[in-house]
């Protein structure tokens, strides 16, 4: 009896061991995407090396995607361009891409009357 209890405590542990580890390799990354006008792009298919996801942005610009440990760069593909972004070594789960547009200081904005 003193075998089966240690023979199921050993299969759960192994198992419970072997779910933690393929669950450390992934991650999500969400941000966005902004075209080169500083403004949010819509429509743009954002893609990964080592991982079979894929995802369009929102008309917000948007995207969210699960990749790999071993992922070494994103790829953002526009209507006429691709880009790529390495982020080998980025451990931020929030990763925009492209310059956001500045707004003028509340100084050169002028209010209608």
């Amino acid at each position: 009896m003193k075998i089966v209890y240690t023979f199921i405590i050993s299969l759960f542990l192994t198992v419970i061991i072997g779910i933690n580890g393929c669950m450390a390799g992934s991650r999500v990354i969400k941000g966005i995407v902004y075209n080169s006008e500083g403004k949010p792009a819509s429509g743009v298919l954002v893609t990964a090396d080592h991982s079979k996801d894929k995802f369009y942005t929102s008309f917000d610009g948007v995207y969210v995607i699960k990749i790999d440990s071993k992922t070494a760069c994103l790829k953002f593909k526009f209507h006429d361009r691709e880009e790529k972004l390495e982020i080998a070594g980025n451990k931020s789960n929030v990763i925009n891409f492209g310059k956001k547009a500045e707004l003028p200081p509340s100084s050169q904005i002028s209010n209608p009357k």
